[in-house]
């Protein structure tokens, strides 16, 4: 199993990974569209 964890992205609340591969499968959790810099929620996307 391989953590994946961009290098660009805010940083996780607690104990997750952004996505994590296993056996040639890519399991990816649900994240929302935040900006990094202002912590505020992006609209439009």
């Amino acid at each position: 199993m391989r953590r994946i964890e961009p290098e660009r992205g805010p940083e996780a609340i607690g104990p997750y990974s952004p996505a994590v591969e296993k056996g040639g499968m890519l399991f990816i959790s649900g994240q929302i569209p935040v900006d990094p810099e202002t912590g505020t929620v992006v609209k439009g996307i």
